[in-house]
């Protein structure tokens, strides 16, 4: 009877163990950072919606399509792409749900995040800004950058 609950045991832990390391997800920016992050926001409902998230802090990531030093901040156009269990964006720009725009008010070199770039970003959601897009008007979520991980460009297959 002993070893039946002993066995029974070890497998609940193991069980339990295997189910909370696949749920955790690895972050580049470490605990303080990651403690801001609003839990269960989906990007998805961000850009449906940008002033009804306002205040939201965001993990997201994805692929720079521009960079631009404006007057008072740098501004810069990340297609939105999901990220992986070690919070870096996937390869598969289709899985992208949209696009947001991610600001900061320090010197950030736009050089430093030339077109095609991968970033990991926690930013809070500060509000919307419409751009033209081809021949549409469409518009953004606007996320001021708390944090920034810029991914080295290693191409897919690793050559």
């Amino acid at each position: 009877m002993k070893t039946l609950s002993l066995r029974s045991l070890t497998l609940l832990f193991l069980l339990a163990l295997t189910l909370g390391c696949a749920q955790n997800r690895s972050s580049p920016f470490g605990e303080p950072l990651d403690a801001q992050v609003t839990p269960h926001i989906l990007f998805s409902h961000v850009s449906q919606d940008p002033s009804g998230h306002m205040g939201h802090t965001l993990l997201i990531g994805g692929v720079v399509l521009s960079a631009k030093r404006l007057v008072d901040r740098t501004e810069v156009m990340v297609l939105q792409i999901p990220l992986d269990r070690d919070s870096v964006p996937k390869w598969d720009r289709t899985e992208s749900q949209g696009r947001f725009i991610a600001t900061q008010q320090t010197f950030l070199d736009p050089a430093t995040l030339p077109d095609g770039t991968r970033v990991t970003i926690i930013g809070e959601v500060t509000g919307q800004k419409s751009v033209q897009v081809d021949a549409e008007e469409k518009i953004y979520p606007v996320l001021a950058i708390q944090a920034l991980k810029v991914w080295p460009l290693i191409p897919q297959d690793g050559y």
